[in-house]
């Protein structure tokens, strides 16, 4: 695909998720990010997890109120069941994989909000539930807070 100047139509994904695999919402958020479009993301029920970087590549955030809701937290490692011994490297390595996942998170989140450095690793690592309402004032999204469904406006 060549690259043009030309802005592609809006896109207004409506997501509601409990997220999912880390690595998979970053690649998204990089697609979404990198291509000729002005995207608009809504919040229609939840944003969790991974589902965070999805949502932040909008250019444009919007949400219904509470109940609505964003969980940010850290990279969990999936419990490991073996018949056989786990060496240490194995484990050290997870730790990397985690570690280096919570960086992607923590830069996502900070680049689109306006939280510092510090503030938004303590949002990770804290299990951090926040309302719409609280989102606003916390990260400055999302851009305009629907009181009912209204067939998304689309309004700025």
């Amino acid at each position: 695909m060549v690259a043009s100047d030309r802005t592609m139509a809006l896109s207004k994904p409506l997501l509601a998720s409990s997220g999912g695999d880390p690595a998979s919402g970053f690649a998204a958020y990089n697609i979404l990010k990198n291509i000729p479009a002005e995207i608009t993301t809504f919040n229609t029920g939840n944003i969790d997890s991974a589902a965070i970087l999805i949502y932040c590549a909008g250019k444009y955030r919007y949400s219904l109120p509470s109940p609505a809701r964003f969980l940010i937290h850290s990279v969990a490692l999936n419990p490991i069941s073996t018949n056989f011994p786990v060496e240490r490297t194995f484990l050290e390595s997870q730790l990397a994989q985690i570690n280096s996942l919570n960086q992607v998170i923590t830069q996502v989140i900070k680049e689109n909000s306006k939280k510092t450095q510090a503030e938004v690793e303590g949002a990770v690592n804290g299990q951090t539930i926040l309302s719409p309402e609280q989102a606003k004032e916390w990260a400055g999204h999302p851009d305009y807070l629907h009181g009912a469904w209204c067939g998304f406006c689309g309004r700025r």
